[in-house]
């Protein structure tokens, strides 16, 4: 009976590049999984969206003055859901290319978080424009105005913190992938 040979030792550069595939393999089924459930909720907004109370709750916002971008996604859920579920699987077909080292799949992953980094922080500006557009509605409550404000305060600090967290991470991540040793990895 013969042994079996004893796998060859890898290179200390072939570790320290072997987190890549792993990363690029879960980040493909979180976006796969993102893009069925963005599938799903366009599914449910369907008829949603041909109710009157879905109706009425875009008008009231029409007639409280609410920004042309919360009536836009509130005439048109499930394109917006379509749009979500078209940018996870985007990020799924560019996450499949880093797992199968491919330069294309290298270099839209980095693009993608970089954009999603700058995202994070534009949906955050874009949130607060949002919570401040309710103050005129309670002008005639202190309390409620004082809520308000408090809320307000809290939602944004931590949608910008979670937004710089996350630029870190991001910037950080890209960077990783764009070390020398990495990218000779990819063809």
């Amino acid at each position: 009976m013969s042994a079996a040979m004893p796998p060859l030792p890898q290179t200390p550069a072939a570790r320290a590049t072997h987190w890549v595939q792993p990363l690029a393999l879960a980040c493909f089924w979180v976006c796969v999984a993102c893009t069925a459930c963005m599938l799903l909720a366009a599914l449910g907004a369907w008829p949603l969206a041909a109710t009157e109370r879905w109706q009425t709750l875009g008008v009231d916002a029409w007639h409280f003055g609410m920004d042309g971008s919360v009536l836009w996604l509130l005439r048109h859920p499930v394109l917006t859901s379509l749009l979500v579920a078209l940018g996870c699987a985007a990020s799924a077909l560019s996450s499949w290319g880093v797992f199968r080292l491919r330069r294309w799949g290298l270099w839209s992953f980095v693009a993608l978080l970089l954009a999603t980094a700058v995202t994070n922080f534009a949906l955050s500006w874009w949130l607060d424009g949002v919570l401040a557009q309710l103050k005129p509605l309670f002008d005639d409550s202190a309390a409620a105005m004082d809520s308000l404000r408090a809320r307000r305060i809290v939602v944004a600090i931590t949608m910008y913190g979670s937004s710089a967290v996350m630029a870190a991470m991001q910037g950080g991540l890209a960077w990783r992938l764009l070390r020398p040793d990495i990218r000779a990895r990819f063809r």
